[in-house]
């Protein structure tokens, strides 16, 4: 079997080196760390733990920073970490069987921990910092709020402790800096970035229960959004200018803008077309009749399950009242010359 490619990292001579190796990286890219993060395909803590010297470069990670950037690490060789994580493995297991016994039930230690949590935990005065909820700005309601909840509905979901927005790590890359400005706008708070390695898809994660908290009392569900019937806040409805951000959200992430073509009598015609998808009926109405609103006919497709705008005109008046700000659709937008 191959040796797993995290075993590989960069050993320096001391931390003061490392930092200051990562210190010339991040001025040679000219990007902050979450920008630098998500070219080279990793989180954000995981570059700012490397720059602190927290933990030591992956072999793969500094080879990623050097063709980004051209900084090579010249005071530094690469070494294999594996017998000193098995001797870690081997430790852990230990100290694990001498707390809980030989025969631990992982997912029954989990279960009581939050239970005990729920019930006393959390309203011990005795509290430290790192278990006691951390707060965030709370935003007013206002465009850029129904935005968020646009692009939440759309390719978000949330449970009791984070919230996260899962985009396709190629496609909507850029989009991803953008819904990660927008999180710090709205809540001053500093998002991760996680790529899945099954996929290829990242996610957008806020690790507070506090902003889980409140987009929940700002209309949004719990778990499984499809089949609690997910819809659009009624404060949104209720104001056109939140509608139309709600709305520029929700078709950024879910929505599509292609072109579409046939040929009559032997020429060619082409002009561009709009779609929303949905497995939520009560969404794809909403849809369909805020945009009529704003006069643009939109149809429902046989299947219930798309929002289609099918004549150019209508096209033309959605992106001159509700826009777009994400970057694979402005492309498109101009390549259709829109």
């Amino acid at each position: 079997m191959a040796e797993s490619f995290n075993t590989k990292r960069l050993q320096f001579t001391n931390a003061e080196e490392q930092k200051a190796f990562m210190c010339n990286v991040k001025n040679a890219s000219g990007d902050t760390w979450q920008k630098l993060a998500l070219k080279i395909g990793v989180s954000t803590r995981t570059l700012t733990d490397w720059a602190r010297a927290k933990y030591s470069i992956s072999a793969d990670g500094y080879r990623k920073l050097k063709n980004v950037t051209g900084v090579q690490a010249h005071a530094a060789t690469e070494v294999d970490v594996t017998e000193r994580l098995k001797r870690a493995g081997r430790a852990g297991g230990c100290a694990k069987i001498a707390k809980y016994g030989q025969l631990c039930d992982e997912e029954y230690r989990k279960r009581c921990w939050y239970e005990w949590w729920e019930r006393e935990g959390k309203h011990k005065e005795s509290n430290t910092k790192i278990t006691r909820p951390r707060t965030v700005v709370v935003p007013q309601r206002c465009e850029a709020l129904a935005e968020f909840i646009g692009i939440m509905i759309g390719d978000g979901s949330i449970a009791k402790y984070h919230a996260r927005v899962s985009l396709d790590a190629k496609v909507d890359r850029q989009y991803a800096d953008y819904v990660t400005w927008l999180v710090q706008k709205l809540f001053e708070y500093d998002p991760g970035i996680l790529y899945r390695t099954n996929s290829r898809s990242l996610d957008v994660v806020m690790y507070r229960s506090a902003i889980s908290s409140f987009l929940h009392k700002q209309g949004l569900p719990w778990g499984n959004k499809i089949a609690q019937g997910i819809d659009i806040p009624h404060w949104i409805k209720r104001r056109k200018s939140y509608a139309r951000a709600c709305l520029r959200g929700l078709i950024d992430t879910d929505g599509s803008l292609f072109r579409h073509s046939y040929i009559s009598a032997g020429k060619r015609y082409e002009y561009p077309k709009m779609s929303f998808t949905s497995h939520s009926p009560s969404l794809i109405t909403s849809v369909q009749q805020l945009l009529r609103n704003e006069g643009i006919y939109a149809r429902i497709t046989a299947s219930c399950r798309d929002v289609r705008l099918e004549k150019r005109k209508d096209v033309v008046t959605y992106f001159s009242v509700c826009g777009t700000n994400n970057p694979k659709n402005k492309k498109k937008k101009r390549t259709m010359k829109i």
